[in-house]
């Protein structure tokens, strides 16, 4: 009789030990992704590219001291305005969004492809710029830091 217990007790666990692996249900976008982006004085692109379509933009921040705010302005490939304003926001989906980094810097994201995103920029700054990208789904987060070379003048 023990036997028989510890051997149904024994199924259980491996059915359940199986049954929990999250990787069988939901694929790793960030795998290869790096840590960080160089955009040229050319102003880009740079595209980042994802091992899996099930990801959005979650947040672009400006790290520079010398940047007073952001405004976002988001488009579907269609060129339809979806939303814009100085919150937070989401890049769900294909999309275009313009990131306004005030006083002097511009970063416009595409993504025009499921496992991709492309980047273009504008520094009319002096300086390197940085500015931290976070990408990820309801599972996980990627921080990408995207620097941009001051754009030729």
């Amino acid at each position: 009789m023990k036997t028989l217990i510890g051997k149904i007790l024994l199924s259980i666990c491996i059915l359940l030990s199986a049954s929990c692996n999250k990787n069988d249900y939901i694929e790793d976008f960030k795998k290869n992704t790096p840590e960080q982006m160089t955009i040229e004085a050319n102003g880009g692109p740079a595209t980042i590219h994802f091992s899996a379509s099930n990801w959005s933009v979650i947040n672009v921040a400006a790290a520079s001291v010398s940047s007073t705010y952001n405004y976002y302005e988001s488009f579907d490939l269609n060129g339809n305005r979806l939303n814009s304003g100085t919150e937070k926001f989401m890049l769900d989906g294909l999309g275009k969004t313009i990131v306004h980094i005030y006083p002097d810097y511009t970063l416009t994201l595409v993504r025009e492809y499921p496992n991709s995103l492309t980047i273009y920029a504008e520094n009319h700054t002096d300086s390197l710029e940085t500015t931290p990208l976070t990408v990820g789904n309801e599972y996980d987060t990627k921080d990408i830091t995207i620097l941009v070379h001051p754009t030729k003048k």
